[in-house]
């Protein structure tokens, strides 16, 4: 990266002096898989404000920006309407603070909101680049503007300002789009996928430094061949700039979601590498993203083609098979960086890290669009299916301040007695998993004890010594020499452990059940394994009979394992009916582990209001068993 500060006028033809000199970065690698979340965030929101019909001011059509006041009004931008409005805590209109013009105190398109000293009120408009004030009450102040034309000079071709974000300090962060044209792609010669050039400066409020931060690629695009000659278009979720900006300084994040990293930059102009690895988010073909996709290539190109046109354009346009490795960035008052993974069954999962690019673990929120993060709130955008929005904001609360003062992390693994899909038997690969998930309790399934095809080992006891944790092994039936069954490994203290017999299958099956104490809190918690086998009938019999086996006294319980079943079966549907069944979303498969086409492994829990989801993830594992494992982060509520 080329980074060097510039100083003094002209913004005239800098930006190629000031790309001659490197600026040192600070690297950090985060998000492994034994992170836990920081942060709860409640399952509805504590206000929401927005309806469908009604009074107009209650209306929104594409909120932008949010901010929320100390005294608790918000304040809201509106791109549809050209407007600000403010409402009281209890969700009452109070006053419109901007309306659409170019006016002073008027917006064409208000895209920020920062809420500064004695809950001053900034609004930048990103159409007309400037920046208005406003008093706590919403009476017009001030406005600054960041001439488009001088800044436009500044630039060398083929670079040109696209856009611009407001800074607290009043500095602008300045986006730059490369003017290319596609008429000189010859055919043959087009590549199926292509990003124009980009880049970012940081202008001062008095338009006297400029800081050349960083250059990376623009919007992601195809090329297809539409009536009038080649032609440029986005496919769906395409790789684009994602930008954050600090709400009270002047730092700012950039990335370009080509790869799983993203940079900082503080006010000095010190650079923050921060990268992670994370198993990619599938995508389906039943995607709502993939369908606006379609539906706007429709409203767009309706007028100049013909739909039989359109449908055709569409075919040229490869479709993605994985989400890109994050999305939006956001950061908080406090500095960390909330990166936005993407969506895990009904949440959407978000990376945290410090100031420094230290991993800070990850926390799932509901699913809608994050506007911004708080000290102890979030503020998102949920539009519904009749296409109305609402502003909402979630409450935010320390893990280590929830009722249960720490998260339970149960973990589900079939290991296929040590034996990877390179016949390679190895322990030691298990634990290592194992050790990186980091869970409370683990649900083992297809476990060897002495038996001579494992070399007489002991491995429940061998995984406990491995991770140090403490194994309880439950015998299904003798095995050469030996015996075969399941086990349940714990880091918390077990006050209890019983082998239950179930209805035998093709083979003898039992649940190894424990009863452990909550090291904060506690409080019991029951946990058993799970390794269902192997008709449907056999499988229900052996559900059933498990239920009727644990008493249903109001003790948090948690069922984790191999259920030899799929969603919509039997057995999952009389989960279903009594039992809380975690969501796995997308990327739920977790049976073969190098082709994953089918979902067998569950985490299932009761009393299910008893229990609130913070994470869960299936582990892209591909060699070290035949099935993938997954984690469950719970809170169990008192």
């Amino acid at each position: 990266m080329k980074l060097r500060r510039c100083t003094a006028l002209a913004v005239v033809a800098v930006l190629v002096a000031c790309r001659g000199e490197d600026r040192p970065a600070d690297t950090s690698s985060a998000m492994g898989a034994a992170e836990r979340s920081p942060w709860h965030v409640s399952p509805e929101p504590v206000r929401s404000v927005g309806v469908l019909d009604g009074d107009p001011k209650y209306q929104f059509v594409n909120i932008s920006a949010a901010g929320l006041q100390s005294d608790g009004d918000l304040v809201v931008a509106d791109l549809g309407t050209h407007s600000v409005r403010l409402f009281a805590p209890d969700g009452t209109f109070k006053r419109v603070i901007g309306g659409p013009g170019q006016g002073p105190g008027e917006f064409q398109s208000p895209s920020q909101v920062f809420i500064g000293d004695q809950d001053s009120i900034f609004v930048w408009d990103r159409e007309a680049w400037r920046v208005s004030s406003f008093d706590a009450e919403g009476a017009f102040a001030g406005v600054g503007s960041y001439p488009l034309a001088q800044i436009a000079k500044a630039t060398a071709a083929p670079l040109y300002p696209k856009s611009a974000m407001l800074l607290p300090n009043r500095d602008i962060l300045v986006s730059l789009i490369e003017k290319a044209s596609v008429k000189g792609l010859k055919e043959g010669s087009r590549e199926a996928r292509f990003r124009p050039g980009s880049g970012a400066l940081r202008i001062s409020a008095d338009m006297q430094s400029v800081d050349t931060l960083m250059f990376f690629g623009d919007l992601e695009q195809v090329t297809v061949s539409a009536p009038w000659g080649d032609w440029a278009m986005a496919p769906p979720l395409a790789r684009q700039p994602s930008f954050a900006v600090d709400g009270t300084g002047g730092r700012v994040c950039i990335g370009d979601q080509s790869a799983s990293g993203v940079t900082c930059f503080a006010e000095d102009g010190t650079e923050t590498l921060i990268e992670w690895s994370a198993s990619p988010l599938p995508v389906g073909d039943d995607e709502a993203e993939i369908a606006t996709w379609r539906d706007a290539a429709y409203a767009s190109l309706g007028a100049k083609v013909s739909a039989d046109d359109i449908r055709r354009l569409l075919a040229e346009v490869p479709m993605p098979t994985e989400r890109p490795p994050y999305s939006d960035l956001h950061l908080a008052p406090s500095g960390e960086l909330w990166v936005t993974h993407g969506p895990v069954g009904e949440f959407v999962e978000y990376f945290l890290f410090d100031r420094a690019g230290a991993s800070l673990g990850s926390v799932q929120a509901p699913n809608a669009r994050l506007l911004s993060v708080g000290q102890d709130h979030l503020l998102t955008v949920r539009v519904d299916e009749m296409g109305i929005q609402r502003l909402e904001m979630y409450e935010m609360t320390s893990s280590a301040k929830t009722e249960a003062s720490d998260t339970v992390r149960v973990m589900a693994y079939n290991i296929h007695h040590g034996a990877g899909m390179d016949e390679v038997l190895d322990l030691e690969r298990i634990a290592a998993l194992i050790r990186e998930v980091n869970p409370d309790l683990l649900a083992l399934q297809e476990i060897d004890s002495v038996a001579t095809r494992t070399g007489g080992v002991d491995q429940a006891a061998e995984l406990g010594r491995l991770t140090g944790m403490t194994p309880v092994f439950g015998r299904f039936m003798p095995y050469q020499g030996g015996a075969y069954g399941m086990a349940v490994l714990s880091r918390w203290p077990i006050a209890a452990s019983r082998n239950i017999r179930l209805p035998d299958g093709d083979e003898p099956r039992s649940s190894v059940v424990v009863d452990v104490t909550s090291p904060s809190t506690g409080e019991m918690v029951r946990f058993a394994s799970i390794h269902f086998y192997r008709t449907e009938d056999e499988r229900l019999a052996q559900a059933l009979e498990l239920a009727a086996q644990l008493p249903n006294d109001g003790v948090p319980t948690i069922l984790a394992g191999d259920y030899n079943s799929t969603p919509g079966s039997f057995v999952m549907d009389f989960f279903a009916d009594e039992w809380g069944i975690v969501d796995k979303g997308t990327d739920r498969f977790t049976f073969s582990s190098f082709d994953p086409v089918r979902e067998i492994d569950f985490v299932v829990m009761r009393p299910k209001d008893r229990f609130t989801v913070l994470r869960q993830r299936v582990l892209d594992e591909p060699v070290a068993s035949d099935h993938r494992p997954l984690f469950v982060d719970f809170i169990i509520h008192r």
